[in-house]
């Protein structure tokens, strides 16, 4: 399953891959990936957090 991460103020794409949980293992979450950006979005510093991103699944 792929995985999507969007920022809701600029639409950036933080994340698309397989599923952050499936590929990084079990303990490892959305909420963790988004801290390595210090949960600021890189394009327009907006917050990022589980939250305030859009996240989509496709097959």
């Amino acid at each position: 399953m792929t995985e999507r991460i969007n920022c809701v103020e600029c639409n950036f794409v933080l994340y698309w891959g397989e599923t952050i949980k499936d590929r990084m293992g079990i303990r490892y979450s959305e909420d963790t990936f988004l801290a390595r950006y210090e949960h600021k979005c890189p394009n327009c510093g907006g917050k990022v957090t589980t939250d305030s991103v859009k996240i989509t699944f496709e097959d």
